[in-house]
């Protein structure tokens, strides 16, 4: 026969798993929404609800961005140069309009995490000057960044910085059936060692006002929607167009040594101010449209 467990034993264990059972898991999960209550500086933390602190760069936080009493209203959020201001999840919604950093060389919007994202829904058209960071310094873990913009405003980002080491291969990925606008590329902001390859679903279109940069050294990838590259690139790893995709070349050399590969069903448009030009190769797969609305030619088509 085996030995009993004793009744004070017994007890303990009992209460032990009701306590288990009664006690609700921990999480660092944490949204902090945006009250602007005390002049809209991002570390004050009398400006977010709850109060208790502010929008870290941390794994499970989101920053929220809604709106205030009637829509329209123009809310300019300054951020102090210091470390650790961002989230995992940067959201906009409604009808207000937001800007993020005073200038371009305002303290860095550091998305945290390896599944990172800024989305934004309603009306309001966004701008983020503060730097937007993405990757996790000093580190060789693959991030996923999405920039979602279901808004009918544009979600402007002036610089976009990528950061890594030991060679992580992040993916960006620009969604969203609204129009966003990078007025840099992806920015090495130092000796970082990351890989990038950008993907647009969605039927929006993604602008580039400035050379895509080099960092994007895994291609670009259109599924969906519109790219417009509006200046001479130096992206490696080629362009890729798939069926329901478009390419709005505005730019000499927009398409350099990378080349473009024009899947059956995808779209090449050469110019859309009277000027675009590719250089590379252009490998045809299958049927693809050619919009030569400024009577631009193209040569060395295979």
């Amino acid at each position: 026969m085996k030995n009993p467990i004793p009744t004070k034993t017994l007890t303990l264990l009992c209460s032990m798993a009701l306590f288990g059972l009664l006690t609700p898991a921990t999480s660092s999960a944490q949204t902090y929404t945006w009250s602007n209550a005390a002049g809209g500086e991002w570390t004050n933390t009398a400006n977010w609800t709850p109060s208790t602190n502010y929008a870290r760069s941390l794994t499970g936080v989101e920053a929220l961005f809604g709106d205030f009493a009637g829509a329209g209203n123009n809310i300019a959020v300054t951020m102090a140069n210091i470390s650790g201001l961002g989230a995992q999840t940067v959201s906009f919604s409604g009808d207000d309009n937001y800007t993020l950093g005073a200038t371009s060389g305002a303290g860095k919007l550091r998305l945290a995490g390896t599944t990172q994202l800024v989305s934004a829904t309603g009306s309001g058209a966004h701008t983020i000057n503060s730097p937007l960071t993405f990757g996790i310094q000093s580190s060789s873990s693959a991030v996923v960044a999405t920039i979602s913009n279901a808004s009918s405003g544009v979600l402007t980002i002036n610089r976009l910085e990528g950061v890594g080491s030991g060679g992580a291969d992040h993916q960006l990925v620009v969604t969203g059936s609204g129009n966003t606008v990078f007025n840099t590329g992806v920015v090495n902001p130092g000796a970082q060692v990351f890989s990038v390859d950008v993907v647009k679903s969605g039927a929006g279109t993604l602008t580039f006002n400035s050379n895509p940069g080099a960092a994007i050294n895994q291609g670009i990838t259109i599924d969906a929607g519109a790219v417009v590259l509006g200046a001479a690139s130096t992206h490696t790893g080629g362009t890729t167009v798939n069926d329901g995709g478009r390419l709005v070349v505005g730019a000499a050399n927009a398409i350099d040594a990378a080349g473009l590969t024009l899947n059956s069903g995808g779209t090449l448009q050469l110019g859309n101010a009277g000027s675009g030009s590719v250089t590379g190769t252009i490998s045809n797969n299958g049927t693809v449209t050619f919009d030569f609305t400024f009577g631009t030619t193209v040569t060395n088509l295979i």
